[in-house]
C-alpha cells in the first residue's frame, strides 16, 4: 500500500523502552513509542531476538519481570524471534502492543520466505521488499495475532483452501512447540531444518515437497483452530494465497486476468479479457495495492479487452493499455479501428492519452512491449475475425507490428 511503504523510512531516532509480557495483559507504564510484546502461547523464561529492517540486531533473555531495551523506530519495520525459533512476528515500529503467536508465525514465515536465512531470520534488508512482505502479511494475521478479514472471509474463508491450510499449518507449529515427537517427526520432513520456525521455512520455500505426509502430520495433531484441512485431496500445494474477486466496484466485476505489471509503489495494474459473466470484452481494467486489495481508483477506464496488452514505462511513470476488444459488444464499446490509453500511475491513473486513445496506425492491440530507449512496440491484430488455423494473411490488413518511437503517439 503506497501509503504504509511511504512511512517506512530509515531512521536514527534513538531507542526506546519497552516491557515484554507473557501473559494477554500488562501493567507495564510505557514510555511514548514503546511497544508491547504479547507472547500468550509461552510462558516462563525465553530468549528473543529483534531485528529491524535496517539490520539493527538485539538479543536477550526474558524472565518475566522488569522491563527490556528494544531499538524500536516509528515507521521501521521489525522482527522478533522468540524462544529460538517457535514463534515469530513482524511488525512496524510505532506499534502500541504486539502479539506473538501461531498465526503471527505462519504468516511472517510464509511472507518472509525469499527474504531470509536458513532459521527464518531476515537477511534481505532491501525496504521495498520488506515492505511488501509485511502488508502481504496483514490478509492472513492482524497485530492483535488474529486471522486476517482476507483469508477468513469471502471469497476466502470457506470458499477457498486457504483459511483451512493456515488454521492446519498452525495447529501443527502449536504442537511441534509442545510435543517433542511432533516436532521429530515435522524435522524428518523438513531436510536442513532444526527449528519449528525453520521447518515451516522449508515448507514455504518447497510447497510440493512431501504434500502427503505433511497433510498426514496436521491431521494428526490436536485441531485447536478450525476448520482445517479434511482431506487430502483439499492440498495441492503448501503455498498461502489469497482470492481477490473485485476491482473496486460492484458493477465492474473482473473477469479473465490475463497480463500484469507492477508500479515503483508496488502496486499491480490488471489486465482484463472480459467482464464477468457477459461474453464481450471488458470495458477497464483494475488496480491493486500490495495487499492485494484495489486502490482507491481502480476500476479505470477505458480499456477494451486489454489481454497482453500493456506496459510501464518506469522512467515516465506511466501504464500504458492496449485495446483489444472482442465479442458481439464490440462495435458498440469501440468505434474506433484500435488504441492504447495512457495512465498517469503518479496521480490516481489520471488518463493522459485522448479519450479516445492513441490511435495511429493501429488496430485491435493485442501486446505492448517497451524498450530501453522509449519505443513502444505493439502487436496490432487488423481483423475482426476470430483467431484461427484457417484465416490466411491476406484476411487480416494491417496485421502488424506498429512503434511508436520514443513515445510519439503518430
Amino acid at each position: 500500500m503506497g501509503l504504509v511503504i511511504a512511512m517506512v523510512m530509515l531512521s536514527t531516532t534513538a531507542a526506546t523502552t519497552g516491557c515484554v509480557s507473557t501473559g494477554t495483559s500488562s501493567t507495564c507504564n510505557f514510555a511514548a513509542g514503546s511497544i508491547t510484546i504479547l507472547v500468550p502461547s509461552m510462558s516462563g523464561a525465553f530468549d528473543y531476538t529483534l531485528i529491524s529492517e535496517v539490520g539493527e540486531l538485539t538479543s536477550g533473555s526474558y524472565s518475566g519481570t522488569g522491563n527490556l531495551t528494544i531499538p524500536t523506530v516509528t515507521s521501521l519495520l521489525y522482527q522478533i524471534i522468540i524462544g529460538n525459533g517457535a514463534l515469530t512476528t513482524m511488525f512496524l515500529g510505532g506499534t502500541d502492543t504486539v502479539t506473538v503467536n501461531g498465526y503471527t508465525t505462519i504468516a511472517t514465515v510464509f511472507c518472509l520466505a525469499q527474504l531470509v536465512d536458513a532459521t527464518g531470520t531476515i537477511n534481505d534488508f532491501t525496504h521495498r521488499r520488506l515492505a511488501v512482505a509485511y502488508l502481504m502479511s496483514t490478509n492472513f494475521v492482524d497485530m492483535n495475532g488474529h486471522l486476517g478479514t482476507v483469508v477468513a472471509t469471502a471469497p476466502n474463508g470457506p470458499q477457498t483452501n486457504s483459511l483451512a491450510l493456515v488454521n492446519s499449518l498452525t495447529n501443527l507449529l502449536l504442537q511441534a512447540n509442545i510435543n517433542p515427537t511432533t516436532l521429530s517427526s515435522l524435522l524428518a520432513l523438513t531436510p536442513g531444518a532444526t527449528t519449528p520456525m525453520a521447518a515451516f521455512l522449508y515448507i514455504a520455500q518447497n510447497p510440493f515437497n512431501n504434500i502427503a505426509s505433511l497433510f498426514a502430520l496436521t491431521a494428526g495433531v490436536t485441531k485447536v483452530y478450525t476448520p482445517a484441512l479434511a482431506a487430502a485431496a483439499q492440498v495441492g500445494q503448501f503455498s498461502l494465497s489469497v482470492k481477490i474477486n473485485t476491482s473496486g466496484s460492484l458493477n465492474y466485476l473482473p473477469g479473465g486476468p490475463a497480463r500484469i505489471v507492477f508500479d515503483k509503489r508496488d502496486r499491480v495494474w490488471v489486465s482484463l479479457n472480459n467482464i464477468q459473466g457477459v461474453d464481450a470484452s471488458g470495458t477497464f481494467a483494475m488496480v491493486l495495492e500490495p495487499t492485494g486489495q484495489p486502490t482507491s481508483f481502480s476500476p479505470i477506464f477505458p480499456v477494451l479487452g486489454g489481454a497482453y496488452g500493456i506496459a510501464y514505462d518506469i522512467k515516465k511513470d506511466q501504464t500504458i493499455f492496449g485495446s483489444y476488444g472482442w465479442g458481439a459488444l464490440y462495435n458498440v464499446y469501440n468505434p474506433y479501428a484500435g488504441a492504447i490509453n495512457v495512465f498517469d500511475a503518479l496521480n490516481n491513473a489520471k488518463l493522459v492519452s485522448p479519450s479516445a486513445g492513441y490511435t495511429a496506425g493501429l488496430n485491435r492491440v493485442q501486446g505492448i512491449a517497451l524498450d530501453s530507449k522509449g519505443n513502444y512496440w505493439m502487436a496490432s491484430w487488423g481483423s475482426n475475425l476470430p483467431m484461427g488455423a484457417n484465416i490466411s494473411v491476406s484476411a487480416m490488413p494491417n496485421s502488424t507490428i506498429v512503434v511508436y518511437l520514443t513515445w510519439s503517439p503518430t
